[in-house]
């Protein structure tokens, strides 16, 4: 049989405590009850703080306010203005898909630019050259 240590989970699939244990302890509260609460655990590239493969603020939403609506996504409304990695649960509320994208749109995250979509930049040479082909 084996010795019990040698079943636990070790390094990244080590979990120590429930999910919302987790979450809590990695969450920066010290501002007090309406500042951002910053989470201090990885980030995805737009800033959201990530669990795994979760998004800390949504789970935030669950464990205070209980399931999220289908079709429902969770905004931020920061005092201090755009704050992704902000789990103050005050900080939170749910939103249509055409609020988040009025919401994405008014801080200017949306993408844009020729990095993005079937936008390509090809110069000024280069677009003078497709256009008399």
């Amino acid at each position: 049989m084996a010795h019990p240590q040698s079943t636990r989970p070790r390094g990244r699939w080590a979990h120590n405590g429930t999910l919302a244990e987790r979450i809590w302890r990695r969450i920066d509260r010290s501002g007090g009850p309406d500042a951002c609460w910053p989470w201090i655990g990885p980030r995805d590239a737009k800033g959201y703080g990530r669990l795994s493969c979760l998004r800390v603020h949504r789970e935030v939403w669950k464990l205070v306010n209980g399931p999220i609506p289908p079709g429902m996504h969770v905004l931020h409304n920061c005092p201090g203005g755009d704050n992704p990695p902000c789990c103050n649960p005050h900080h939170l509320w749910l939103g249509t898909t055409q609020q988040n994208s009025a919401d994405m749109v008014a801080k200017e995250r949306q993408a844009r630019g020729p990095a993005f979509g079937r936008a390509i930049s090809l110069g000024k040479a280069r677009a003078r050259a497709a256009r008399f082909r």
